[in-house]
């Protein structure tokens, strides 16, 4: 069964370097499509992009390794249905979305340079 709305695993947030991120979030917030935002780390304390604020209070910073990480997130969605899973980047996010979807017993995803997305 295909639940309602997106995990979203970012690298950090807020970052303001990051507008096309903060751009997609938002439109898929606006469209009813973020279930969970999670952050592998807290972002910069400079000033946000606007926009920043809709979501800010939503983002769940997660603390440790990236395994530990997805248990952190796995543990937090416990029992809610989603649709699938996107993390950005090719870092700390990327591992930890990819555990993360391990640890939700998802199926590997297709990744893309940069980016992953994945529906279950």
């Amino acid at each position: 069964m295909i639940g309602e709305g997106l995990a979203i695993v970012l690298s950090g947030f807020p970052r303001r370097s990051e507008t096309f991120a903060l751009a997609e979030l938002l439109a898929l917030d606006a469209a009813g499509m973020v279930g969970a935002i999670f952050a592998t780390k807290p972002g910069e304390s400079a000033a946000s992009q606007p926009g920043t604020e809709q979501v800010a209070a939503r983002v769940q910073i997660l603390d440790g390794d990236p395994a530990a990480q997805a248990r952190s997130a796995a543990a937090w969605l416990h029992g809610k249905q989603l649709a699938g899973v996107h993390a950005y980047f090719a870092d700390s996010a990327m591992t930890g979305g990819r555990i993360f979807i391990t640890a939700v017993g998802a199926a590997d995803p297709t990744s893309q340079p940069g980016d992953i997305w994945l529906a279950y």
